[in-house]
């Protein structure tokens, strides 16, 4: 009971206080005009100059959102307590730091949730997508999947940061190699052999296939579910290890609350 309070209370608290850009003024040009904007440039330019149907384009840069909003949340959680010089005594509580991390990640997966929802709306507009109703379920199933996968992700980046003195310039990336290889604006035939090698180990790659395929009417293919998990799963467990190797070297280098 008390990991749990940890993680949902803790979570949400820390949500509030951490995430700067939770005002009126600036949460609808993050959660809504910026996806919009990237899913209706993608389709336009996809639907022109692409290989595949506009519908293509406007369901991979939905699902997109949700990716955008897991690695950076995962990251900002850690980034903004160094960045205010918190982090040390946040690593010394008796809590695990999965436990205080992974709870501040929900409010943040709970938003991206819905923004990713909404995108997928737009997509029906924009593209004309005809998603089958019996599918929806199936859908949102794999946006919480690939939410997972990309926040274990994240976490590993956020890992990592503890080390680095640039915090945000690993989950750009991330964000970028995501939108590049696994499947959102180019199928991964079309990409060279290393490249879908690398994109079968990243969080999307899997669940996007999965909602194509949910998409199309075609049902949901059962290995496709099981490997986002084993993803998530494979990409937590490098969290943990890394959160604590990355955390002991800050430490020992006096780099822990050293900001770019």
């Amino acid at each position: 009971m008390n990991r749990l309070r940890i993680v949902v209370v803790g979570g949400y608290l820390a949500y509030k206080g951490l995430f700067h850009w939770l005002t009126r003024r600036l949460i609808f040009p993050t959660l809504v005009l910026n996806p919009t904007l990237q899913v209706i440039t993608f389709t336009v330019i996809g639907a022109y100059l692409g290989s595949q149907p506009a519908e293509f384009y406007a369901v991979g840069n939905s699902v997109h959102a949700m990716a955008r909003a897991s690695i950076f949340a995962a990251t900002v959680v850690i980034a903004a307590e160094r960045t205010n010089g918190t982090l040390s005594t946040v690593l010394a509580t008796p809590a695990h730091p999965l436990l205080i991390f992974g709870g501040r990640l929900l409010p943040a997966l709970t938003t991206g949730f819905f923004s990713s929802v909404l995108m997928l709306g737009l997509s029906m507009v924009i593209a004309r997508a005809r998603i089958p109703l019996a599918s929806v379920p199936g859908i949102l199933l794999m946006i919480v999947l690939i939410a997972l996968a990309c926040s274990a992700l994240g976490l590993c980046l956020g890992a990592l940061a503890l080390y680095l003195r640039d915090v945000f310039f690993l989950p750009n990336v991330a964000i970028y190699a995501t939108m590049l290889l696994c499947g959102v604006n180019l199928t991964t035939q079309e990409t060279p052999a290393v490249m879908r090698g690398i994109a079968e180990i990243l969080p999307l790659t899997h669940g996007l296939r999965a909602i194509r395929s949910l998409a199309a009417g075609t049902g949901l293919p059962v290995a496709e579910p099981l490997l986002e998990l084993a993803v998530a799963a494979a990409w937590a467990l490098a969290a943990a290890v890394l959160l604590r190797v990355f955390s002991m070297k800050a430490r020992a280098h006096a780099t822990l609350d050293l900001g770019s």
